[in-house]
C-alpha cells in the first residue's frame, strides 16, 4: 500500500518534469537566438561592407565575432591596455 501511494506521489511530478524539460529547452534557445541576433546586428556595423551581402548563418556569426574579438585583445594587447584591464578584472 506504501509503494503504491508513492508512486502516485511520483506521477504529477514525472509529468510535471516532461512537461518542464521541453519549455525549458525552448527558453533556452530562445535566449542563444537572441543573443545571436544581438551579435549579428553589432558584426553588421562593423563588418558592413561584406555582412549584407550574403544571409549569415549561426556558426558565421560565432565565427566573425571570435575574429572580431582576437583582433580587438591584439589591438589592446599592442596599446598595453589589456594588461591592465586583465589585472583589474583577475582574468
Amino acid at each position: 500500500m506504501g509503494t503504491q501511494a508513492a508512486a502516485q506521489g511520483k506521477a504529477p511530478l514525472c509529468s510535471f518534469r516532461k512537461i518542464s524539460k521541453p519549455l525549458m529547452e525552448k527558453k533556452r534557445r530562445a535566449r542563444i537566438n537572441v543573443s545571436l541576433e544581438q551579435l549579428k546586428a553589432l558584426l553588421e556595423k562593423h563588418y558592413s561592407q561584406h555582412i549584407r551581402k550574403r544571409k549569415l548563418e549561426k556558426a558565421d556569426i560565432l565565427e566573425l565575432t571570435v575574429k572580431y574579438m582576437r583582433s580587438l585583445q591584439s589591438s589592446l594587447q599592442g596599446l598595453g591596455i589589456l594588461t591592465a584591464c586583465s589585472e583589474q578584472i583577475h582574468i
